[in-house]
């Protein structure tokens, strides 16, 4: 019957090892600001994340004991809680970054000297056509 146990948690914890490693990348590309290598792994993730469903649906289908499982589900979570707020991290950082670069730039609001040498503000009319209050 141990055996047995053995037999049926390993497909489980072979595919979570798995996942792990790749969220263990993962994390460490997001550390160090490379969301471009996050893109690649992707794939990865997708395949390795349906080999682990697949592993836990043939594991509950044969009555498996969870609890043999929680030590190596535990380590799994907290990767993917990890994993999960790194990459609120990061959106939030490329959102701002975003919103740098696609504000509407600011005017700068310069002053000048009037013939009379009072301060004004340019305008962008033309002055032959305007009459200044300093006449």
């Amino acid at each position: 019957m141990i055996g047995m146990r053995s037999d049926q948690t390993s497909p489980v914890i072979k595919a979570a090892s798995r996942l792990m490693a790749l969220l263990k990348v993962e994390n460490e590309q997001l550390r160090q600001g490379k969301p471009e290598q996050i893109e690649i792994l992707l794939a990865d993730k997708t395949k390795l994340l349906s080999k682990m469903e697949q592993a836990l649906t043939q594991f509950e289908e044969k009555g498996g004991d969870r609890t043999v499982l929680m030590p190596t589900m535990g380590d799994l979570i907290a990767l993917v809680a990890e994993n999960q707020a790194l990459l609120e991290h990061m959106s939030v950082v490329q959102t701002e970054f975003l919103k740098l670069i696609c504000a509407a730039p600011v005017e700068e609001i310069t002053q000048a000297y009037s013939p009379s040498g009072h301060y004004v503000t340019p305008t962008t009319e033309s002055a032959a056509l305007t009459l200044h209050s300093e006449i």
